[in-house]
């Protein structure tokens, strides 16, 4: 299983790489370092997909229990107005 963890993760690094303009590619190696424990390292690939794409599905969830699991439960990030987020309020 981490093997698996290990090769999804390379191969989603290398498509951010090759493509840093492909959100899949910053939202899945995001998930594949959440997957290991990686949360700190996972918080920059979340925002890189934020940045791409702010409506992306699920998106502020995984960035607020990322935000949680380092210890972080107070950061109010910057939701765009207008976006509904279980997770934190927009800011203006």
């Amino acid at each position: 299983e981490r093997a698996q963890g290990d090769e999804a993760l390379a191969l989603f690094e290398a498509a951010a790489g090759t493509a840093p303009e492909l959100v899949v590619a910053h939202y899945g190696r995001a998930l594949a370092l959440a997957a290991q424990g990686r949360h700190a390292d996972s918080l920059e690939a979340f925002e890189d997909a934020r940045r791409l794409s702010p409506w992306l599905p699920d998106l502020d969830a995984h960035i607020g229990a990322a935000y949680y699991a380092v210890g972080d439960q107070t950061r109010p990030g910057n939701i765009p107005c207008g976006h509904t987020s279980a997770v934190r309020p927009c800011s203006r």
